[in-house]
């Protein structure tokens, strides 16, 4: 019986672990495919855009995580949930000199069905899709942001609409390098860090240094005053598409 009971608890055991390490090769992350910036021409003011195609060319270029947050609208405060993120590579976007090719680097779209959310004028999803495009055609060539409204039409079709455009801001140091996008200013990017003599290298202490400068002069960033403006992380470290 101890025999036949060891034998049995040997078993069980064994079927345990092999369970654990089956449910650990399971659940193992996928690899991050190669990041490409997603290229489209930025469509002409009033021209007609195929929704359809244009939404296989948007998933064809890596959608980076989802962030849903509830913003304000035009009539009521924190009442419409917006979602963003990524398209493509952002993390090579220069702030000072754009990209040579137009791209797009963000989705944005109200979920609400009740108003437009206040910054950016984000219409509900049944009446349009945004996109956040970049070029390089601000002045001296630095990186310039387009919000671009889809307004639906009938038969999958979509006008073209641009609305609020302008440079991006530079906010403090991050290291991170997987491309992303989001609602943040540079103070809610680059919260207050706490000192550690042991886990800061030259690296680290130069970032905490950059964020404290930033969080203390917010380097001209105008949502320091309104809801946190549409952020992507860039080359030099994020850059906030803050509305005027």
């Amino acid at each position: 019986m101890d025999l036949i009971g060891g034998r049995k608890g040997w078993f069980e055991s064994g079927s345990v672990v092999f369970l654990l390490f089956s449910a650990l090769a399971c659940s193992r992350p996928e690899k991050i495919g190669i990041e490409t910036p997603a290229e489209y021409d930025l469509p002409q003011e009033g021209s007609t855009v195929d929704l359809n195609n244009f939404a296989k060319f948007v998933n064809s270029n890596k959608p980076g995580p989802l962030h849903k947050h509830n913003r304000d609208a035009l009539t009521c405060k924190k009442c419409v949930e917006v979602e963003i993120q990524s398209i493509g590579l952002t993390t090579d976007i220069n702030e000072k000199k754009g990209p040579a090719k137009a791209r797009v680097v963000a989705r944005i779209q109200n979920n609400s069905g009740k108003d437009a959310a206040a910054m950016y004028g984000i219409k509900t999803k049944d009446k349009a899709d945004y996109y956040l495009w970049v070029d390089g055609k601000g002045s001296n060539n630095a990186a310039r942001w387009t919000v671009v409204e889809l307004n639906k039409l009938s038969a999958g079709k979509a006008r073209v609409h641009h609305g609020e455009s302008g440079l991006f801001t530079l906010c403090a140091y991050d290291s991170t390098k997987v491309s992303d996008a989001d609602f943040k200013s540079c103070a809610s990017a680059h919260p207050a860090a706490t000192l550690n003599k042991s886990s800061l290298g030259a690296e680290g202490w130069l970032g905490l240094i950059r964020s404290s400068m930033t969080k203390l002069f917010q380097l001209g960033d105008s949502s320091a005053i309104q809801e946190d403006p549409a952020w992507i992380r860039c080359a030099n470290g994020c850059c906030t598409a803050a509305s005027s």
